[in-house]
């Protein structure tokens, strides 16, 4: 031998394969004590609250904080205890989820509310939950494995949460135009939503049809009455009333949902977006 060591016959390079680095996301939840949506010193966590981790309507996990209100979920391998969540596979980098927190709390006998929502520009310290409870974890809080982010902190306080809704309203004006418009007033238009509703809100709307507006005694006639959801909320425990005037007959009613009976159109629930009619063939007296 000439003293120097080579690769072994057929041995080709060792690679070691490494499991990709867990993630793991969390933090706290606390008592917003001066009521102004932000952690401040002295300001106490909030033990036995659940948190859950949702994917799209799925829940993945539930923690329940411990007594300086903190809480995780992870995708290491470890010992999972109520508040420290191991051995989630199904949380994996570059993926959204929700972490769901309850909209109320209680602490010895007091009930609490979220307290306001991203009250200032740190995310670390102000609060994350909305008015439904539900903090958004987007695809970039988690885009690598190993990203670890303790971000999704939220609190509460003893003021009631805003009743109503909050208007926004998108507005597009024409801003520049070679040629005189003498109508100036139809160069804008805008569109508003209700959003952040703290109790959801349903539009129904009603549309009424006759078949024939001129009629003689003894003519048969169709009214149909249309009812429209015209919202994402599904209305619940509908009824529609339409009592026919003297000179009107019922022959027959016929509603696409419920029943009708005595002049009150029972429809029960109305889906978001549904459209529901009812047929009410009449004779003229």
């Amino acid at each position: 031998s000439d003293g120097q060591f080579g690769k072994g016959s057929g041995l080709g390079e060792v690679e070691l394969l490494c499991p990709p680095a867990p993630i793991e996301i969390g933090n706290r939840v606390w008592l917003d004590s001066d009521n102004d949506g932000l952690q401040d010193a002295g300001e106490t966590g909030i033990a036995g609250v659940q948190v859950k981790l949702m994917q799209g309507a799925t829940e993945l996990a539930s923690a329940t904080t411990t007594a300086d209100g903190t809480y995780a979920f992870s995708s290491a391998t470890g010992t999972t205890t109520t508040s420290h969540i191991y051995g989630l596979t199904a949380l994996v980098p570059n993926t959204t989820y929700t972490v769901k927190f309850p909209t109320t709390t209680t602490v010895g006998a007091t009930t609490y509310n979220l307290t306001s929502a991203s009250a200032g520009s740190n995310r670390e310290v102000d609060s994350n939950a909305p008015a439904t409870g539900e903090v958004s974890v987007a695809a970039s809080d988690i885009p690598q494995s190993g990203a670890n982010n303790y971000s999704f902190d939220v609190g509460y306080g003893t003021t009631p949460p805003a009743a109503g809704c909050t208007t926004i309203t998108n507005i597009a004006n024409i801003s520049k135009l070679t040629e005189t418009d003498p109508t100036a007033a139809n160069n804008s238009a805008s569109a508003a939503i209700q959003a952040n509703c703290v109790t959801p809100k349903t539009d129904l709307k009603l549309v009424k049809t006759v078949s024939k507006p001129t009629v003689r005694h003894g003519d048969a006639i169709t009214y149909t009455i249309t009812l429209i959801n015209d919202s994402d909320v599904e209305a619940t425990g509908v009824k529609v009333e339409d009592r026919l005037p003297t000179g009107l007959t019922l022959v027959t009613a016929t509603p696409s949902q419920g029943t009708f009976a005595a002049g009150v159109w029972n429809v029960g629930t109305v889906a978001a977006r549904a459209t529901l009619t009812l047929t009410l063939a009449v004779t003229v007296d």
